[in-house]
């Protein structure tokens, strides 16, 4: 063996880390012909990246030190690699000599590797003198020199690492390993609580769901939890993922009574802006009769990662009109999975969502307006503005929004009859409504239920004459209403609130008759209600206080 003599003596300082991968160094197999004696000019390998071995003399390997002799090989003999690491941080891998039938002959001993390449690595024995070659992928078959430019000093995780390519069986002259294959795929499911891709909201095509069986239920890992949906027909659910993620595949789970209400056929869409949507796959489900059960894994062949994902439930098993059993859309659980060896993730370009259900029954927004409803959820400022004013036909938006810090901001005019519904669930919400007419006989009416803190709701009612109505239910804290209801025609305020920190004013002016209808509980902050204008003033206020110190200020004031 041509050896070296290193001139001064040195000490390679390690970065340590659990060995977590599924393959690493500790895996390989090296042949006899994948060790080959060390050669001059060795010292570049150690102080620079580009390593240069002059010629190779495969087989020959010795052990650590080189005094202690070579390594005598018998067929089948290989050397494999233990992590040492814990025991000696400057040299990290014990080399072993085994025999064919994986029992350990010898110890080659403890070492470091100096240069990593992509086929080659230079190990060096515990004694900084003792270095031999080894190739990972190939069976040396001549004694030509070699030259690679790799990694100086790697640590443990990046020698782990650099492994996964190298040969799990030992080598024979000139016989070269096969590339590595793909890992085995690792299948993961998807909850609400899970540590790593998370579902961080489920967002339902429509709120017709009973308290407490909401789309939350579906993602929770509980069969015992449902979400029900009286829609029944084309009921769905858009999840958004923290990370996003290519799923796969997905089960359901039937809820717990009647199996009339579980789907038959889905669609399954996704997107990476929450408005632009592709069909995954769409294709008819078969659930068991039985409760409580998890279907077999839908296979969706999907290989893009999306950050949300939309699941429509076209139909169900009862079709139409068989009563209570088969009056909704209810599963327990829709779980998604992922190959969790898959590279392929995504990040979300817009925190708004229009599942493609709706954003195809939206009408345009400024200057038209029908029937159809309209979808904002948002964590951050959205705004939906719609000015509509009709001569023609009837006005009629519909809103349904989930999330916070959303603006929305309804104009509605002309001289046919205005009506708009709002359905909110969420926190820090401004919600504007205005509607103005000027024909006698036109109606006004603004139907608004609103579930969260901290939000603002301004409501405009003002024509020449027809009947104004407002039918607010506003819960939990810190909300504010203000409702005007002005000019001549019928006004009519019915308003119910719940819980504290309110502040409610509402105020009907005009020559008509006004009523209002106003029903409190909690403690609110401040509530005003001002009737002027006419001879005929009614109103009835009802409030259940929550301290025993009695309500806060209600003020009434009536008056021509």
């Amino acid at each position: 063996m041509k050896r070296f003599i290193l001139l001064f003596s040195f000490l390679i300082t390690f970065c340590l880390s659990a060995h977590s991968q599924a393959t690493g160094l500790a895996d390989l197999k090296f042949g006899r012909y994948q060790i080959a004696d060390s050669q001059w000019n060795v010292s570049a390998c150690m102080y620079t990246a580009t390593c240069q071995i002059y010629s190779k003399n495969p087989g020959t390997a010795y052990k650590i030190p080189w005094t202690s002799g070579q390594i005598q090989w018998d067929t089948g003999d290989y050397i494999g690699f233990m992590d040492n690491s814990n025991k000696d941080a400057n040299n990290p891998w014990l080399a072993v000599q085994y025999g064919s039938n994986g029992v350990a002959k010898t110890n080659m001993g403890t070492g470091h590797i100096i240069n990593m390449g992509t086929n080659y690595f230079f190990f060096v024995g515990n004694d900084n003198n003792t270095g031999q070659l080894f190739s990972m992928t190939q069976g040396f078959a001549n004694t030509s020199g070699v030259t690679w430019t790799g990694t100086l000093n790697p640590t443990v995780t990046q020698v782990n690492n650099y492994a996964t390519n190298g040969s799990t069986t030992p080598l024979a002259a000139g016989q070269t390993a096969a590339p590595a294959g793909p890992p085995p795929p690792a299948p993961t499911a998807i909850y609400m609580n899970n540590a790593t891709v998370k579902i961080t909201r489920a967002i339902p095509t429509t709120s017709n769901s009973p308290n407490g069986e909401g789309p939350n239920n579906a993602f929770d890992n509980s069969p015992y939890t449902k979400y029900l949906n009286f829609d029944k027909k084309n009921a769905g659910v858009t999840v958004q993922l923290n990370s996003g993620r290519a799923v796969t595949g997905f089960t359901v789970t039937t809820a717990n009574d009647f199996s009339g209400r579980d789907p038959t056929s889905y669609k399954l869409y996704g997107s990476n802006d929450g408005s632009t949507w592709t069909l995954i796959k769409e294709n008819a489900i078969t659930l068991s009769d039985n409760r409580y059960t998890t279907s077999a894994v839908v296979d969706v062949a999907n290989t893009t990662a999306y950050t949300y994902y939309f699941m429509l439930f076209p139909t169900t098993k009862a079709g139409d009109g068989c009563g209570l059993d088969c009056n909704s859309m209810q599963i327990a659980e829709l779980t998604y999975y992922y190959d969790a060896n898959s590279t392929a993730t995504s990040t979300a370009s817009s925190s708004t969502i229009v599942d493609p259900v709706t954003a195809a029954n939206t009408p345009a927004l400024c200057c038209g307006g029908s029937a159809a409803p309209f979808n904002a959820s948002a964590t951050n400022t959205a705004k939906v503005m719609s000015f509509v004013n009709r001569t023609t036909q009837d006005s009629q938006v519909y809103i349904t929004q989930i999330g916070n810090q959303n603006t929305i901001m309804v104009n509605q005019s002309g001289t046919k009859n205005n009506y708009f519904s709002y359905d909110g669930n969420g926190s820090n919400n401004t919600i504007t409504a205005t509607q103005t007419g000027t024909a006698a006989t036109q109606a006004n009416y603004i139907d608004l239920t609103v579930n969260g803190s901290s939000n603002n709701v301004n409501i405009l009612q003002q024509s020449t004459g027809g009947t104004k109505g407002a039918f607010v239910n506003i819960q939990d804290s810190n909300n504010s209403l203000i409702l005007q209801q002005k000019d001549s025609g019928s006004h009519y305020a019915d308003v119910s609130l719940i819980g504290g920190g309110k502040n409610v004013d509402i105020l009907q002016q005009g020559s008509a008759s006004h009523m209002a209808k106003i029903a409190l509980t909690g403690l609110p902050v401040d509530l005003s209600l001002t009737q002027t204008g006419s001879t005929q003033n009614f109103y009835s206020i009802n409030f259940n206080c929550a301290t025993v110190g009695g309500c806060a200020k209600i003020t009434v004031q009536q008056g021509q």
